[in-house]
């Protein structure tokens, strides 16, 4: 997890590190939610291009904050 190092959400490291990107918008109460009642599989099968998008979005942030 990035805030141990950086102290801050990874949007408000991305802003302080002047990186024009923003973190995508993603429920995870809803995901938590989903997994509590036992759809996270049907969620998943459905819209893994959603969780692929967000969670490569967060690595490209990474990546840059990492390499300034």
């Amino acid at each position: 997890d990035p805030y141990a190092f950086l102290m801050k959400s990874l949007d408000a490291a991305a802003a302080a590190f002047k990186i024009n990107m923003k973190k995508l918008a993603f429920d995870h109460a809803q995901i938590q939610t989903l997994y509590l009642e036992g759809k996270l599989p049907e969620w998943l099968a459905e819209n893994s291009n959603t969780l692929k998008e967000y969670n490569e979005q967060d690595v490209r942030i990474l990546k840059e904050i990492t390499v300034r």
